[in-house]
């Protein structure tokens, strides 16, 4: 079946309702990212930013910097890159994220990290915090994620791995962690998804229903339920940590 924009090339997937080629898919996502960055002016020259990424999502971090490269290519923005050993809980792995990242932005003054979390881990992370009755991260679900005057973006919180098939280099990649818990969810959510995929954008409205929680831990900006200054993890944890 050819490409429902160009009707030129074979189809690779479904964007927006329309089956699309890979060069009209990738031009998609792009337009989608720049719709994003731009009202909100995210980035400006001369900027440094953070990639921070757990080590299975590594292809999602390089594919993220060739877009905003390509994005920003007159704004001379510097990169750094911050690979961190994945966990076998994804709360934790998301906290030591949030922190080591926050850790060398501070050291390094800069103030924006790019998570390269797509709109299905995070639909993933919304069941299994409610499975799990830990929601501490749920606001992750959102362009924009601020931890004092450290602000992280997710670029992809609105779009989907199968979204990305037109990438060369993930279109045969599959997002697996070290929680098997969270495998399975991954999985039955993409059985269950697979003729539905737009329930991947549908599903961040959920994240009002946490709104009220309004407590937020001074270090990681985790939901916590009681007006104290740390999370768990922060009062016991962060003493490992460099910063």
């Amino acid at each position: 079946m050819l490409c429902e924009r160009c009707n030129k090339r074979d189809i690779v997937t479904t964007i927006g309702g329309r089956k699309l080629c890979s060069v009209c898919a990738k031009d998609e996502i792009m337009k989608r990212i720049k719709r994003e960055f731009y009202p909100r002016k995210a980035l400006v020259e001369n900027d440094k930013i953070i990639i921070a990424y757990p080590a299975y999502l590594k292809p999602l971090s390089e594919l993220l910097i060739n877009i905003i490269s390509r994005l920003y290519r007159k704004f001379n923005v510097g990169y750094l890159s911050l690979e961190i050993e994945p966990a076998n809980n994804i709360n934790d792995e998301i906290w030591k994220l949030i922190s080591e990242s926050k850790c060398v932005a501070e050291k390094g003054g800069i103030k924006k990290i790019i998570l390269p979390y797509t709109s299905d881990f995070l639909m993933a992370y919304l069941i299994y915090a409610t499975a799990k009755g830990d929601y501490t991260y749920v606001n992750l679900m959102n362009f924009e994620y601020k931890v004092n005057d450290i602000l992280y973006l997710l670029p992809f919180y609105n779009t989907s791995l199968m979204e990305l098939n037109g990438f060369e280099n993930v279109n045969e990649y599959k997002i697996i962690t070290m929680d098997e818990v969270f495998n399975d969810i991954l999985e039955w959510e993409k059985s269950l998804l697979k003729d539905n995929y737009e329930l991947f954008h549908a599903f961040q409205n959920s994240r009002r229903i946490f709104e009220e929680k309004s407590y937020r831990c001074e270090e990681c900006g985790g939901i916590i339920n009681s007006p104290v200054k740390r999370c768990v993890r922060c009062s016991l944890i962060s003493a490992s940590l460099p910063c």
